[in-house]
């Protein structure tokens, strides 16, 4: 048997009271260690801004654009025949005339004479109804030198009443032709019925016009017309006279717009057209505008001019909407509903009642209260009572941003 070596042995038995040792250590620090405290996590809340809200008063109004068209527009056509011998210098394409004023004469010769032709057949008239007058009279007085019997009818024949109704007859015709014949001649001096400008003409000194030829065509310059396509819904709000019992339409600003310069001239609703367009299936209504040739801005005459066929803009003003609230339109979710946040940040999904979208706003007149805070972010998987916050407040705060 081998000597046993000492060291080797001492080695291992402290390399073994070593481990053993540690591992007592560990097992004490193990045992006499304490639990670390449970902290339960705090729910932070959906990060949003929110803006407040409160009832106001609104202006409700139409946007639409419509065509310029004149109000009175008329054929000039001579109502009797005969040679131009004048014509007005303005009668041209674009000249402007006020009412009453002379657009061109026809040769008044032919229309004296036929006068002057009447005027003497109606002194004849007149002479032999005085003459008819005087036979009539001296034949009664003959009848009653013959008749005594005072009961007797008198013969019509006898006293010349049907010569006397036949002289009347031939009076009232021979004055009729001098009213004629002074008409006539009146109608050789061709003016304008209206305030006008002239769209089209052709006529010029030395032509023979004949009567019911047409030589030209005014439009009125007093009054124009737009014709503006809007929405049934927009048209709930518009004021249309003989329509619920309303007098007077809703106001409304037409107005054309330049490179440095908006032309704006005030109108009115007037009516509405008895159908829909066929194209668009909308309704139209027709805007009057009086003196379309003065600017509403300057009150003076301008070169720009509501003139045919010029495209505008028109904005309805239809009155003014109490206790409403108006939010972006981007505000509303869907189904009409909007997010807001409560006293306990949390989220209520409201229903509204959107009274209308003018332009980029909502107007709701149903389903908000002053002071709620409405929710103008975006959130993904949004649901009734979800937690949230603002970026100023902490959880259970209420707070507005925005």
């Amino acid at each position: 048997m081998p000597p046993i070596d000492k060291k080797a042995m001492m080695r291992g038995l402290l390399a073994v009271a070593i481990i053993a040792a540690g591992f007592l250590i560990m097992k004490f620090l193990i045992m006499s260690r304490k639990a670390p405290k449970k902290i339960k996590p705090h729910a932070q809340g959906i990060l949003v801004e929110t803006v407040q809200v409160n009832p106001a008063d609104f202006d409700i109004q139409v946007r639409g654009t419509g065509t310029v068209q004149p109000r009175n527009r008329v054929d000039i056509v001579p109502e009797v025949s005969g040679k131009v011998i004048s014509v007005s210098p303005r009668f041209i394409q674009g000249g402007i005339f006020s009412a009453g004023e002379e657009l061109f004469r026809i040769e008044p010769v032919d229309y004296q004479v036929m006068l002057e032709k009447a005027r003497a057949e109606l002194a004849g008239a007149e002479l032999n109804l005085e003459i008819e007058k005087t036979r009539g009279s001296i034949a009664k007085k003959e009848w009653q030198n013959i008749e005594k019997d005072p009961t007797a009818p008198e013969p019509p024949l006898t006293l010349r009443k049907p010569q006397m109704k036949q002289a009347e007859a031939n009076l009232a015709a021979a004055r009729a032709a001098v009213r004629q014949a002074e008409i006539n001649l009146r109608r050789t001096r061709v003016k304008t019925p209206f305030n006008s400008v002239v769209k089209e003409e052709y006529i010029d000194i030395g032509q023979y016009v004949k009567q019911g030829t047409k030589v030209g065509t005014l439009t009125g310059t007093d009054v124009a017309e737009i014709i503006v396509p809007v929405s049934i819904d927009d048209l709930e709000f518009i004021k249309i006279p003989g329509m619920g019992g309303v007098t007077e339409g809703s106001d409304a600003v037409v107005s054309v717009k330049s490179k440095d310069r908006l032309y704006t001239w005030h109108g009115r609703a007037v009516r509405l057209l008895g159908d829909v367009d066929p194209k668009s299936r909308m309704f139209r209504v027709v805007v009057q505008v009086k003196e379309p040739f003065k600017c509403l801005d300057s009150g003076t005459a301008c070169n720009v001019r509501l003139a045919e066929w010029l495209f505008v803009d028109v904005n309805f003003h239809c009155g003014t909407v109490h206790n409403v609230y108006a939010i972006r339109r981007d505000q509303v979710r869907d189904n009409e509903t909007v997010w807001v946040m409560d006293s306990n940040s949390r989220l209520k999904i409201r229903k509204v009642n959107i009274l209308r979208y003018q332009g980029d706003t909502a107007i709701i007149d149903r389903g908000l209260e002053p002071g709620d805070h409405v929710v103008i972010t975006p959130v993904t998987g949004a649901a009734e009572g979800m937690l949230l916050r603002t970026s100023s407040h902490n959880p259970g705060q209420q707070g507005v941003s925005g």
